[in-house]
């Protein structure tokens, strides 16, 4: 049985992180939201200001007003980030306090591995922010256009396909609340300069047989070989 005061709390926890989530979401949406109407109100003065005629181009610009406030409100109608429901209990663990694996990279991999992805998302385009030391259960903030990728970054001084590599309970969750938008970037080799062995999209759907422990998820080195996105193993192949 459970203490009363721990399910309390517990339930607690889980509601402030479904509200600074849901609060994170509408605050992008928001951002999103502002830049497209001011583009839609300035649409009808950019599509008659070429017209010589005053009367044709007031009459034109009056009808293109009542489209884009029409539109204008259907965006705001449909722009509120609300949850589904309230928070289910999907069950309880026990957390057992406990040392690292035996086997230790040599080297600093993590930030190799880091510097990697860095470099690599810059040259495809991406602006990034280095949130490590941010608790936020993902290494960078990744975005170009409207396309977001919350990064993970995992460093294997030797072979990913043959030691696999670990997720933390935080980092598992996250992956799973951020869904699509959450990539998972594994980078082995970091003693020798460091190699992308793969990215994974998602992981926390495409690695959900592999969450067999709470405090960590072993993701198996065959398992993300067959994982890796299409254009990396055409890349690979190459």
């Amino acid at each position: 049985m459970h203490e009363p005061e721990v399910e309390a709390s517990a339930a607690y926890t889980a509601s402030l992180e479904r509200d600074r989530e849901l609060s994170r979401r509408q605050q992008l949406l928001d951002e999103w939201l502002a830049g497209a109407v001011q583009q839609l109100r300035e649409l009808p003065n950019q599509l008659t200001d070429d017209i010589a005629d005053r009367n044709e181009r007031l009459t034109l610009r009056r009808r293109l007003e009542d489209v884009t406030g029409r539109r204008i409100a259907e965006l705001h109608s449909v722009s509120r980030v609300s949850a589904p429901g309230e928070v289910r209990w999907l069950g309880w663990a026990r957390v057992i306090g406990c040392s690292q694996d035996a086997a230790v990279d040599h080297g600093d991999s993590e930030s190799v591995a880091v510097a990697y992805v860095v470099n690599r998302l810059g040259s495809e385009g991406f602006a990034v922010t280095d949130l490590q030391t941010e608790g936020q259960g993902y290494d960078l903030h990744a975005r170009r256009g409207s396309e977001l990728r919350l990064v993970e970054v995992k460093g294997i001084a030797g072979s990913a396909a043959s030691t696999g590599i670990s997720l933390t309970g935080g980092e598992w969750v996250r992956a799973a609340l951020q869904g699509d938008a959450y990539w998972l970037y594994v980078v082995d080799d970091c003693d020798s300069g460091g190699r992308l062995f793969g990215e994974y999209r998602d992981p926390a759907a495409l690695f959900a047989s592999c969450a067999v422990e709470i405090t960590n998820v072993r993701i198996r080195g065959s398992d993300l070989a067959a994982a890796r996105e299409p254009s990396h193993r055409q890349e690979t192949a190459a």
